[in-house]
Parts: structure tokens; sequence; C-alpha cells
């Protein structure tokens, strides 16, 4: 069964202007890289098929638990959530302080549960992501880079299925790009990655290319799709010289 069916879906604004219109396709491959220029409607394509946004037209069917990573949210960067928050630990390690600090009321052992190197565990991963070890730190305080790291581990340590990827490498350096690519590669599930990231779309099994015309599916990562690529234009130029 595919992760993702679409059967003739159209996206039309309001204005009545047509992003895109008739569109099928089915994700089967683990890695799909969904490629195109700037405003041809890459995330919106993207969020119908996750059914985060309804077609105009046509229908979805989704059978995966879906997780999406997008530019930067607003709530990280203004508000006063803290890491341990934001991974949803701030309990467990509020409880191990309070049995480090002598408490023993069972309360906080049941919080704990078998989570007892918790702590030890996080502050090496992070320090390994290049993250503030300190699980107190405001993530407003972190920079675009460290942002992303965190948000995309927490992706790939979720129960999703399939994982949407829209420009994850936007803020990353050298170095985070190749932590994310290997991260990409020892994730289980599906993924689908929208990014103009050549680094990464090579690890793609499949690339998706949508335009004016609709959208193109090409077997091979970012490489033999230049390579298919290239000979259609070829094909085109011979269609044309003959008929001149």
């Amino acid at each position: 069964m595919p992760v993702i069916q679409a059967n003739k879906i159209s996206y039309h604004f309001d204005n009545g202007e047509v992003l895109f219109s008739d569109i099928s396709c089915s994700l089967t491959q683990s890695k799909v890289g969904l490629v195109g220029r700037n405003g041809v409607g890459k995330s919106i394509l993207a969020s119908i098929l996750t059914k985060a946004l309804c077609p105009t037209q046509g229908e979805v069917a989704l059978n995966a638990i879906v997780k999406t990573y997008t530019q930067l949210p607003s709530e990280l960067l203004d508000g006063n959530i803290t890491v341990a928050q934001y991974l949803g630990v701030e309990s467990v390690l509020r409880a191990l302080a309070k049995i480090e600090q002598g408490d023993c009321d069972e309360k906080w052992f049941e919080i704990v549960g078998e989570q007892w190197s918790l702590k030890q565990e996080l502050e090496t991963q992070l320090g390994e992501m290049q993250l503030p070890r300190n699980t107190d730190f405001l993530c407003s305080e972190l920079s675009g880079g460290q942002l992303a790291r965190l948000q995309l581990w927490q992706l790939f340590q979720s129960d999703a299925q399939l994982l949407v990827l829209d420009e994850p490498s936007n803020h990353l350096d050298k170095q985070g790009r190749e932590w994310l690519r290997e991260q990409m590669n020892a994730f289980t599930g599906h993924i689908v990655l929208i990014s103009h990231d050549r680094f990464l779309l090579r690890e793609m099994e499949q690339i998706w290319e949508l335009s004016t015309l609709g959208l193109a599916q090409y077997g091979g990562n970012y490489d033999d799709y230049r390579g298919q690529k290239d000979l259609e234009v070829t094909a085109v130029e011979r269609q044309l010289d003959s008929v001149h």
C-alpha cells in the first residue's frame, strides 16, 4: 500500500489563479526529493499530500503518521521555551533533580520510570549537535543552525512514519548538512525532501519535479534526474532541428 496516493488533485487560489491541476502520484519509495523553481507550489503540494491542506479538486489517501519540518517557528524564537520544554522532557529532568536532592516522594520515581540516564544522554547528544549542553537553555537564544538541528533531531526521534523536510539545510553549515545526511540515511521511515541542495538530493531514491506542466517523476537520485533531463532536452532539440 502506498504511503500517499493522490488522484487528480488541483489547487486554485481565491482569485481563481491555478497553481497546478490534475496531479496524480503515489509515494512508495523511502526517500523522494521534490524539486522545482521557487513559487511553483512545492510546499503547497506537500501540504496537500500530507492532508495539512485541502486540494481544490481531487483526493488524497494518506497511510502514515506525518511530521513536517518547515521554516523556524516564531514561538521558539519569541518565547521563553527551554530546550527541555521543547523536547518534552522537563518533568522527567525535574523529577531526577528532586531525587538527587534527597526527595524520596514516590511520585518522582513514577515520573522518571526507567529514564535514569536521560540527563546525561541528552547532554551528550546536545554536545554532539554543537548545542549548549544546558537543557534549561532558551530556544530563542540558539542560532538558526542550532535551532534547525534541534527541530530536526526531535523529528527523527519521533514516531513519524513519514517526514516532510521543507528546505531543512537553509540554516545549516557544511558539518550540519553532513549530520542531516546521516540522520536521513539512518531514518527507517519515508522522507519527502523539498530542497535545492544537491548534496542532500543525491541521497534520494526518486526525484519528483513540479513545474507548470505538472508533476514528473524520475527514478534515481539527483544526478540520475539531471541525466534524464539532459536526454529529454537533447531529444526535443533534435525534433526541432528535424522540423527545420
